[in-house]
């Protein structure tokens, strides 16, 4: 078999099968914390590993940098433009779209990024062509010298930095969702929030029920068995979000966040995508899950009604501006920060 395709269920373990193998080799573009300590047993890099990394967009972790043995490490290298994902070792190469960071690999909980990519086992024709291209690219390569890596460090401390003060005042310390994405909204990279303000009923739940299981009885393979089929019928009409834009739909992350706010009062909820139908023009309906532990996974340590304490009055304005609407997905954590800056933004006009 020259080839096998990876996707996201289990992209992650397979690249970290190939940096267990010997003469390991690595053009990956980015490298986020966590990363050495994952892939690589003893908690730093082999000394027959090679690695290249791009530094020009400050989007490399200069900690993890260090721990691959920058600025000494002669075995780790960086070229401006880098933008491949390659791990290769005497185990196989995979080609694929995920750095080596939490959100594409996943090694502290599930990645947050719906990745892909190709294993190519050894002895055949690709996986030689993928070693000779590492070897082309790792002569164009410069050392991470003590130079590059103070660059590199400061294109991280420059990367940019939402601040909620600069449109609404949260004490600092206290217990804030909206703060801790604001803090690195690149951490939420993959993650949705959905404002929502309405409630599905039980026949939006099966007519959208009835749809999938016709869907799946036209697939060649079916994917739904009978006791998902029994729990779609069943679904908790709280864990359905109707009333979506295909578009909106396209553009759902697997994890999110749910706002909601039926009355006075919001809620938080941690989400993951299960299935979506689209019934017709803005029917769009997603099925969802609340998987146990997953707002400790997604990094915020308070208890949800802490939270919502201090976002209260932040929260009622981003309801205001999206009152028209109805309901609003932000793709991630950078979506919802800009729209935080442009409610205030509007405030102060």
């Amino acid at each position: 078999m020259p080839a096998i395709f990876l996707d996201d269920k289990n992209l992650g373990a397979a690249i970290a099968e190939i940096a267990r193998g010997a003469e390991l080799r690595c053009a990956v573009a980015f490298w986020g914390a966590g990363a050495v300590e994952h892939l690589f047993p003893a908690g730093e890099v082999p000394g027959d590993a090679r690695v290249i990394c791009d530094l020009s967009m400050g989007s490399s972790n200069p900690d993890e940098l260090r721990a691959m043995g920058a600025p000494t490490n002669r075995r780790l290298k960086h070229l401006v433009g880098l933008h491949a994902k390659v791990y290769i070792s005497g185990r196989g190469a995979i080609i694929c779209s995920a750095n080596a960071s939490n959100n594409g690999i996943g090694f502290r909980d599930v990645a947050g990024l719906v990745e892909a990519g190709v294993l190519l086992v050894p002895e055949t024709s690709g996986y030689a062509k993928a070693v000779a291209w590492f070897k082309r690219i790792w002569r164009r390569s410069a050392p991470v010298d003590p130079a590059t890596l103070a660059k590199a460090t400061e294109a991280w401390d420059r990367r940019p930095r939402w601040s909620i003060s600069r449109a609404f005042p949260i004490a600092e310390g206290a217990p804030s969702l909206l703060r801790t994405v604001a803090a690195d909204p690149s951490r939420y990279r993959g993650i949705g929030f959905v404002f929502t303000n309405g409630r599905a009923d039980e026949e939006e739940r099966d007519e959208a029920a009835t749809a999938l299981q016709r869907q799946d009885d036209l697939r060649a393979e079916k994917l739904l068995g009978r006791a998902e089929r029994r729990k779609l019928s069943n679904w908790n009409v709280g864990d359905l979000f109707t009333g979506w834009s295909e578009q909106d739909l396209d553009a759902w992350p697997r994890r999110f966040i749910c706002i909601h706010r039926p009355r006075a009062r919001a809620s938080y909820w941690f989400y993951q995508r299960a299935h979506e139908i689209v019934l017709g023009e803005d029917r769009g309906v997603v099925f969802a899950e609340r998987p146990r532990g997953l707002r400790a996974k997604l990094g915020f340590e308070h208890g949800r009604e802490a939270m919502l304490a201090t976002d209260a009055p932040l929260l009622e304005r981003l309801f205001a501006h999206c009152e028209e609407q109805g309901h609003w997905l932000c793709e991630d954590g950078e979506r919802l920060v800009r729209l935080i800056e442009q409610v205030g933004a509007d405030e102060r006009a």
